[in-house]
């Protein structure tokens, strides 16, 4: 395996454990008629403040409350 398919995997494992600790805890939901519905969102890293992660709403743009 390459550095690069290394650095592509541990990217994409950060990501899914993001979007699982937001969908355990609540913040996120497998419902597609909720407003906090996973499918609509994109994870955009860690937060600045380093507390947690930050999820964009892929059409509005509006970050997901905390």
């Amino acid at each position: 395996m390459t550095d690069e398919q290394e650095r592509f995997e541990d990217h994409t494992r950060k990501i899914n454990a993001a979007f699982a600790k937001a969908l355990t805890s609540g913040r996120l939901s497998h419902d597609e008629n909720a407003d906090n519905y996973v499918g609509a969102y994109m994870w955009m890293g860690r937060r600045a403040d380093g507390c947690g992660d930050a999820f964009k709403h892929s059409l509005t743009r509006k970050y997901l409350p905390t």
